[in-house]
């Protein structure tokens, strides 16, 4: 599997070296790390995307940035983080696209 997002990594394989931009891992379900640190002081981030029903999945804060990972197979994403109860796109997203709210979503490729 290839992450094109840079906020987006597979979780390390136990020889494996991974990098913040790209990472080869096996054609098996990736565990993808989903990262935020752009507001330090949040009290919650929750991670919502097409892959969770748009459902809210709470992340673990640690030293100011929340992170959470997510198995997901091949395929194309898109995602928000709710931060504080407002939702926001990721900034460090590669690509984005807007939904039928007019509003933006991140957007991931799992390959």
């Amino acid at each position: 599997m290839k992450m094109t997002n840079p906020t987006i990594t597979p979780k390390k394989a136990k020889t494996a070296k991974t990098r913040a931009t790209t990472t080869t891992a096996s054609k098996q379900k990736a565990g993808c790390l989903f990262k935020w640190h752009q507001t330090p002081d949040a009290k919650e981030v929750l991670l919502a995307g097409d892959f969770t029903n748009w459902n809210p999945l709470p992340m673990t804060k640690n030293n100011g940035m929340f992170h959470t990972s997510v198995k997901l197979p091949p395929g194309e994403y898109r995602y928000k983080f709710v931060v504080d109860g407002i939702w926001h796109s990721d900034p460090a997203a590669e690509e984005s696209m807007i939904n039928e709210y007019g509003t933006r979503d991140s957007l991931m490729r799992v390959e």
